[in-house]
């Protein structure tokens, strides 16, 4: 899909995902050389309300499943988390799915399970207002947290 820019130039999408790429592997770079960090997996999602990701996701999976095999000492957390629509159950039991999800698609490409723990927060770990359309995308999201 071709865009116009500002200047009238012909943009493409191709270029945000390579720059997308870019970011995501320099913050694979740092989760992997700092213990116990962080890294919010943008760009990740799912389909609604279940825990099938959608296609996009794959590309960032493989960066991360690439990382996770050229840095074998490194152990992570799979974190998920919901915004706080819908039930508290429901919540708890899909954060935790799409947790399992990415472990296993990472399992899949290579990454061995033992590396890897899962949990599910639900919304009990904000990172924005759930009073907000935007508060709340930000707040359903999958984590890397490094354990070692």
């Amino acid at each position: 899909v071709e865009r116009w820019g500002r200047e009238g130039a012909a943009t493409n999408e191709t270029t945000d995902v390579s720059c997308s790429a870019a970011r995501m592997r320099d913050s694979l770079r740092i989760l992997m050389a700092t213990p116990n960090a962080k890294l919010v997996l943008t760009g990740v999602n799912f389909s609604v309300n279940t825990a099938t990701l959608t296609q996009s996701s794959q590309f960032i999976l493989d960066e991360v499943a690439k990382s996770l095999k050229d840095n074998p000492d490194v152990r992570v957390e799979v974190a998920g988390h919901t915004d706080n629509t819908g039930p508290r159950a429901l919540n708890e039991r899909l954060s935790q799915q799409r947790a399992d999800a990415v472990k296993q698609y990472l399992v899949d490409h290579g990454v061995a399970a033992d590396r890897m723990e899962t949990k599910g927060y639900a919304w009990d770990r904000p990172v924005a207002t759930n009073k907000t359309v935007a508060g709340r995308a930000k707040n359903r999201r999958t984590e890397l947290d490094r354990l070692n």
